[in-house]
């Protein structure tokens, strides 16, 4: 209890108060200080949810132990209290079964890719601590002997939706294997649907209505209403009738091609209402309603963003369509109804430096309402606000060691290619701008999904606090923005992708921002770290350094290399996706050995920090330590790092900090203010 007060700051927060630490935030100076801790640690909060009948609020918070507790504020008494907590992992995921209970699960922050077991188990706990069981078993870990009998399989996992939150059950999935292919790799091939009493720990299968169900989704009133099958590389889409007797397929259509007519379910309203994004004919997805009589889109779609792909999901009320929440350049809200427009005009008013995310209880009907603020400069602050009162009282924040005033601002900016295509771009400047800056181009991994966003992110946050201009562009292939740009970047590996942040780094140049003696390309992550090893070969001239870390170097060796059951796509990403996306393996074999860094080592000859996961599934490490090899006899400066347990991405705050610092030295040496070029003005 004594842990839990001091971690959390009630207090009211006044309308002067954010306008003063808004208008603070453009005059202060970055402390000299701010050590990569700060930056990469662990989310000290990292999920507040508000009860279905809105008197609790469920946070989860980071301990002095630093493991992750599930904590229960009292909205009235202000009192609060830890409800469960582990001293050899965290809570993960949580829910509320109903008004005094809540459901969760576990997952481990101390331990790396390769250490990490994949079951979380999964247990309740009532809102004051009482009742505490196992529901589900988790590999590797002795259970509570008090439930041994009654307890689920490992392979028993939490639904992620609300559900009805109005009795002691809620709605699970059940892993099936289909097929194991040895003892490291096996294939789910489907999800059944359990109802599970979590008082009892009673169950019941749900009948499918087909096998291969990968996805299933519940209604507002918190039943199975409709399930996705998968059948090679076709998904179908079964609705089940309102009498609940008979599973009827809906919409059919290619598992990974988002041809012009496919639809992606997004959420039921309260009046059984099907909601889905689609392009319907057109190059960016909507927001739809689904005729589900006529098994198709209906009419003119409710929503529609320029520029951008739909992306989120709809706001109710037990009786109604409120509005929308979306993320263009940013996660934000369009509300319908007039009562909640002024509501989010009154604490826009009172937050005026953030964009300010309201959620509200399960059935609209609390005075109570979770505001979660946030800004390019400010990670996510957690507040309640009251409807009847209009205050606002702050509950705590993801990282409270991070003070706005002392961060950079970033843009969305727009260059045009070299072929006429315009390319955005977000650009962090340094706290106090400048020109001719230090810059680092930093990619992505992931090209197909979504990029960044306008919030705050500690990799841009922290290389423009050691004083360096961050360049992100929104290269060809990017996901989000519209078919036609993503399939501008297909089998483009390489090629245009590639021109694309070169030619960032020019625009950056030509608009004063970026010293040309001084860049140097940043990536991670499977495509992020090639285009990083990418561009010092292609453009040496332009980049005097490069910082890669899980990069693919062999684009060939994908096809055929081992896929463990971590990866996201394994199998069906070497046969559907990759032909279509980077190239073919055999009609274009000549053009993937010629895009990849592995057959052109003799060319890195700049400095150069390359990192890999020893346990890393989408690239394995030998795709770095094959790269490595070769360049050990022809590049001197090179900088070898590998974190052992980690996989394709660091999930210890330990290696990020590690990582992160180790990176700071190799930019200082490089372009910062131990480099040559410096040195010289």
């Amino acid at each position: 209890m004594r842990a839990a007060t001091a971690c959390l700051l009630l207090a009211f927060v006044s309308p002067q108060v954010s306008a003063e630490t808004a208008a603070a935030s453009t005059t202060a100076s970055v402390p000299s200080g701010i050590g990569a801790a700060v930056f990469f640690d662990e989310d000290h909060i990292s999920k507040v949810e508000l009860s279905p009948d809105g008197r609790a609020v469920a946070i989860l918070l980071m301990g002095d132990n630093q493991r992750r507790r599930l904590a229960v504020l009292d909205v009235a008494s202000q009192e609060v209290k830890i409800v469960a907590n582990f001293s050899d992992r965290d809570i993960g995921n949580v829910a509320w079964v109903h008004a005094n209970r809540l459901v969760f699960d576990t997952n481990d922050t101390h331990a790396a890719d390769g250490q990490r077991k994949y079951a979380p188990g999964m247990f309740v706990v009532d809102r004051d601590g009482r009742n505490y069981r196992q529901l589900a078993s988790m590999d590797g870990t002795a259970d509570d002997p008090r439930f041994a009998s009654r307890k689920l399989p490992a392979s028993v996992f939490l639904l992620e939706q609300p559900g009805a939150q109005d009795s002691d059950t809620i709605y699970v999935r059940k892993a099936a294997v289909l097929k194991e292919r040895n003892e490291n790799t096996a294939e789910v091939g489907q999800f059944d649907l359990l109802r599970l009493d979590t008082t009892t720990q009673q169950w019941e299968k749900v009948a499918p209505p087909a096998k291969g169900v990968r996805h299933w989704m519940l209604d507002q009133q918190g039943k199975p209403r409709l399930a996705t099958a998968v059948e090679g590389r076709r998904k179908t889409f079964y609705y089940l009738e309102q009498d609940e007797r008979r599973w009827r397929a809906i919409a059919s259509q290619d598992l990974h091609d988002s041809g012009p007519d496919t639809i992606t379910p997004v959420e039921f309203g309260p009046d059984g209402t099907l909601y889905v994004s689609s392009r319907n004919g057109s190059d960016k997805r909507a927001l739809y309603a689904f005729d589900l009589a006529a098994s198709r889109v209906a009419g003119k779609p409710l929503v529609t963003l320029a520029g951008y792909d739909f992306a989120g999901g709809i706001l109710t009320d037990q009786q109604r369509l409120l509005g929308v929440y979306y993320t263009n350049d940013a996660t934000t809200t369009e509300w319908f109804d007039a009562e909640w427009k002024a509501v989010q005009q009154d604490i826009d008013k009172q937050l005026p430096a953030t964009i300010n995310l309201i959620a509200m209880n399960a059935r609209g009907d609390s005075q109570q309402l979770i505001v979660t603020a946030y800004s390019d400069r400010q990670p996510s602050a957690f507040l309640l606000y009251n409807k009847q009162t209009r205050q606002l009282q702050k509950i705590g924040d993801a990282r409270p060691a991070i003070d706005a005033r002392h961060m950079a601002q970033t843009d969305l900016m727009t260059y045009r290619a070299r072929d006429g295509l315009d390319i955005p771009a977000w650009l962090t400047l340094p706290k106090g701008g400048g020109k001719k800056l230090p810059l680092a181009l930093l990619v992505r991994s992931a090209p197909a999904e979504r990029g960044s966003l306008w919030y705050w992110m500690s990799e841009r946050q922290f290389l423009a606090s050691r004083g360096y201009a961050v360049l992100q562009p929104e290269f060809r292939g990017s996901g989000g923005r519209g078919d036609q740009f993503l399939r501008a970047g297909w089998k483009q590996w390489g090629l245009a992708m590639q021109d694309d942040l070169a030619d960032g780094a020019r625009w950056a140049i030509a608009q004063g921002i970026a010293d040309p003696q001084r860049i140097c390309i940043v990536g991670g992550g499977a495509y992020g770290g090639y285009a990083a090893l990418m561009g010092l070969i292609k453009n040496g001239d332009l980049f005097r350094c490069g910082v890669s870390w899980s990069g693919i170097t062999d684009l060939p060796q994908m096809y055929t290399q081992h896929w463990s059951v971590g990866h996201r796509l394994g199998e069906e990403a070497r046969q559907y996706v990759m032909p279509q996306r980077i190239g073919d393996p055999v009609h274009d074999a000549a053009q993937l050995k010629a895009s990849s860094p592995m057959y052109q080592a003799e060319k890195l000859t700049q400095p150069l920090l390359l990192a890999y996961g020893g346990a890393g599934h989408n690239v394995p490490p030998y795709q770095g330590t094959q790269l490595r090899d070769k360049l050990k006899l022809s590049n001197s400066r090179l900088e070898w790092q590998l974190y052992a347990d980690e996989g394709d991405h660091w999930d210890l705050a330990a290696t990020r900090v590690d990582f992160w610092q180790r990176v700071e030295k190799f930019l200082d040496r490089n372009i910062g203010k131990d480099s040559a070029p410096a040195k010289k003005e």
